[in-house]
């Protein structure tokens, strides 16, 4: 019914103000599983009489995954888009499942065989809208509480919280100036919600045999400007105590880095839609206290694409954010020296299927919504050996 709708901030004000009536806090009990450094917590969310539901932590388990032949979903923002701010507005069709397709990612990720699933962040999105006549018909519900956070998250993602373990990233959308009141349950740090926001989480040190998992908080990481020189500071200590306990281990793990926001990355020139690369403030601090040389593989989200880079300067990286908002795509696939990608359209939505081969050995296929293979990439030792398809 409607694409993603732009509208100058200045027309947005001649509207009324009044906001889409919003769902109640009704639903059926269910549960969640998260992995966190010590094990699986199984958390129950039932409904309350307030504003947000109960919050019921049970016991931790222990891994039951065998490293060498691991199988892993990869999904990320995931949010229906709803904004405005100083450049105007951004609306996606939030009732459109061609406009917003989450329910139907989640119903084909679980159609996979895999054991757990990692999330790389951007849960929620339902932010700001106030045109009375448009709004309404694009959501029922918006800002930051527990009736956008169901309708965003919670609710269409019921499936994948019965079908496996999630691994969950924070994302920016969820940092303490948007919506950290929604996190609680999907935190490492097993929070209430609208708990005490913290800027950094601690990273998660997620070990299972040969490998090891860093689920890295980088969420309120400044990437759009530079870095001051207190920022950089508070980063350079939270990366370099990391490298120190890497050095401990002599390459005998195979290392991921897991964060939100990207090392190095594209975005779409406005214009031409060619690949522009992003600010390498992550790069830059991390290279400074000698982490890049630590790490095997890079994971993020952020960028609204699918992503690899097979750079000689860098870590294989892997970018998968195209799970369901409003993507940034570069008109046709890519694949050269530093990109390759299959989001050539505003309908080229996608999520990831990793099976592990072997020590730093891995099979990557990257599909559509459709569950069809577009990439296919065989690894070996920071190497990546793709072929695009379809």
């Amino acid at each position: 019914m409607y694409n993603i709708i732009i509208i100058l901030s200045g027309l947005i004000m001649l509207g009324c103000q009044s906001a889409p009536t919003v769902s109640q806090n009704q639903f059926t009990p269910f549960e969640l599983r998260k992995i966190i450094e010590r094990g699986i917590q199984t958390v129950d969310l039932s409904p309350s009489k307030s504003d947000w539901p109960n919050l019921k932590y049970k016991d931790l388990k222990p891994f039951s995954f065998k490293s060498d032949n691991l199988k892993i979903a990869i999904l990320g923002d995931t949010g229906c888009r709803l904004i405005e701010n100083q450049f105007g507005a951004k609306y996606q069709d939030c009732p459109n499942p061609k406009e917003w397709p989450y329910a139907k990612a989640v119903a084909t990720i679980t159609k996979e065989t895999y054991d757990f699933a990692i999330h790389t962040g951007d849960y929620h999105y339902r932010e700001k809208c106030t045109d009375a006549v448009l709004c309404p018909q694009l959501t029922k519900s918006l800002g930051y509480g527990w009736p956008a956070w169901w309708d965003d998250f919670y609710g269409p993602s019921q499936a994948l919280f019965e079908k496996s373990p999630l691994l969950f990233v924070r994302g920016n959308h969820e940092d303490c100036n948007r919506a950290y009141s929604g996190w609680g349950p999907l935190s490492s740090s097993n929070k209430k919600f609208q708990d005490r926001c913290h800027e950094i989480e601690p990273y998660q040190w997620i070990e299972m045999g040969d490998l090891v998992l860093i689920n890295f908080d980088d969420s309120a990481f400044i990437d759009r400007e530079e870095l001051k020189t207190g920022d950089r500071e508070k980063w350079v200590q939270q990366l370099k105590q990391l490298e120190m306990r890497l050095a401990e281990l002599k390459n005998k793990k195979e290392i991921w880095f897991i964060a939100h926001k990207p090392v190095v990355g594209f975005m779409p020139d406005k214009s031409t839609a060619e690949p522009i690369e992003i600010k390498k403030n992550l790069y830059s601090v991390m290279k400074e206290v000698g982490l890049l040389s630590r790490i095997d593989f890079l994971l993020a989200g952020h960028l609204h694409s699918q992503q690899l880079m097979n750079s000689a300067d860098l870590p294989l990286q892997i970018v998968v954010g195209a799970t369901g908002t409003a993507l940034e795509p570069f008109g046709r696939k890519i694949m050269n020296e530093k990109l390759t990608t299959t989001t050539e359209n505003k309908y080229s939505f996608s999520y990831a299927v990793f099976e592990r081969t072997g020590f730093k050995r891995w099979h990557w296929q990257f599909k559509d919504l459709d569950g069809v293979t577009q990439l296919d990439c065989k690894v070996n030792e920071g190497k990546a050996n793709c072929e695009l398809l379809n």
